[in-house]
């Protein structure tokens, strides 16, 4: 990766700077780019969601389908069940475009562990 991150080095001035101050007096080398590609990764996945869903929302606002709040109309709260716990079709277009599969749970957990460690090392940081 020497490559790319010379010419990210190159063509983002501030970044280089940045790069002078920190390493290796504050950080080092392999952590520095480790956290630039993650958050630089974790920015380009949040872009990707913001495109899908706007892109499921367009879809929707196409359909000719009347939304409906289902058969009983009367103002009784529904009863919990199960299904409730089930992702809707929009949710689980989502995941599967982020993902490429369902059923992501042990991958979602794995990324809250690294975004409290990143939080946790941001703070030492400051």
């Amino acid at each position: 990766y020497t490559d790319d991150i010379t010419s990210i080095l190159n063509e983002n001035t501030a970044l280089s700077d940045l790069h002078q101050q920190l390493v290796p007096e504050v950080t080092a080398y392999n952590d520095f780019w480790s956290r630039y590609f993650y958050f630089e990764h974790k920015a380009y996945k949040a872009e990707q969601k913001k495109k899908i869903l706007a892109t499921l929302a367009t879809q929707d606002q196409d359909s000719d389908e009347e939304f409906t709040w289902g058969a009983d109309e009367d103002d009784s709260a529904p009863s919990p069940d199960k299904t409730s716990l089930v992702p809707t079709a929009t949710e689980s277009k989502v995941e599967v475009a982020l993902t490429g599969s369902t059923g992501s749970v042990p991958e979602a957990a794995a990324l809250r562990k690294l975004e409290a460690e990143n939080a946790d090392l941001q703070k030492q940081l400051e």
